[in-house]
C-alpha cells in the first residue's frame, strides 16, 4: 500500500493554545510541495513559522524559522536535520523537498540535537585517517572538550551541558554551536588535537564507532 503524503505550513508555533485546547497558530495544508514552500516564504520571519510533511500517521517539521541569537527579532530559516533520520524523512519526495527548500530559502543553518549548527560541508581531506579518542572506552563522543557558542565564545563541554539544557515544550531558542574541540588520534596511534565543525565531529564519531566495531569483530574471530 502506497502511503500518500501532504505538506503543511504553520504561521507561528509560539502561539499558545486557546481556552478550548485548540492551538493558537494557523495550519495550512497542501497537496503540492511547491505550493507549501510558496506559502511558507510569504509568512513573516518574525514568527516561529514551520514547513512540514505529514503521512497521516506521522508529522515532521522540515524547516523552521528560528532566532540565531537571543536579541534577534527576525529568525533564520533552518533545516530540522534530525527529521531526516526517521522513515518519513527518508522518502525520496521528502528529500527532494528538502533540497528545494535549501535552494529557494538559501538555508545556511540546521537544527540538530537541540542546537543550531552551520549547514554541513564536505569532509576536509586533512581529516582522512583521523578518529576520536574518548575518555570512556567505546564512547567516541566523550572525546569532546569544548564548544564555540555564538554570542558566548568557547565553553567546556560540561559547562555547555549545564548552561544549555534541552529546551522544553514551547521554547524555541537554541544555542548556536559553530565549532568544537576534541581529542583525536591518527590511524597509527598518534595523539591529534582537533578543531572541528559540529558535523565533522559527528562524522568522526560515526567513523570511530565503525572502527571499534571492526576491531571487536577481529578480536572475536582471532
Amino acid at each position: 500500500m502506497i502511503m500518500t503524503i501532504s505538506w503543511y505550513t504553520i504561521n507561528d508555533l509560539r502561539q499558545t493554545r486557546s481556552k478550548n485546547g485548540a492551538p493558537g497558530w494557523r495550519l495550512s495544508e497542501f497537496r503540492q510541495a511547491l505550493a507549501a514552500l510558496r506559502q511558507y516564504s510569504s509568512l513573516p520571519g518574525t514568527g516561529v513559522k514551520a514547513l512540514g510533511v505529514s503521512s497521516g500517521m506521522q508529522v515532521l517539521d522540515l524547516v523552521r524559522c528560528l532566532p540565531l541569537f537571543p536579541d534577534d527579532k527576525t529568525g533564520a530559516d533552518v533545516l530540522t536535520a534530525d527529521a531526516f533520520s526517521l522513515p518519513l524523512g527518508q522518502r525520496a519526495e521528502v528529500q527532494a523537498m528538502a533540497e528545494a527548500c535549501v535552494s529557494a530559502l538559501k538555508i545556511r543553518w540546521c537544527l540538530a540535537d537541540s542546537c543550531l549548527l552551520p549547514a554541513p560541508e564536505p569532509m576536509p581531506p586533512e581529516l582522512d585517517g583521523s578518529y576520536l579518542w574518548g575518555d570512556t572506552p567505546g564512547n567516541p563522543a566523550s572525546a569532546l572538550r569544548s564548544l564555540y557558542v555564538g554570542g558566548v565564545g568557547w565553553m567546556a563541554a560540561g559547562e555547555f551541558r549545564r548552561r544549555c539544557p534541552r529546551p522544553g515544550p514551547g521554547y524555541f531558542r537554541y544555542p548556536l554551536v559553530l565549532n568544537c574541540r576534541a581529542d583525536g588520534v591518527t590511524a597509527d596511534g598518534r595523539f591529534l588535537p582537533l578543531e572541528l565543525s559540529p558535523w565533522e565531529f559527528r562524522r568522526l564519531e560515526r567513523r570511530t564507532l565503525a572502527r571499534l566495531r571492526r576491531r571487536g569483530k577481529e578480536v572475536v574471530c582471532s
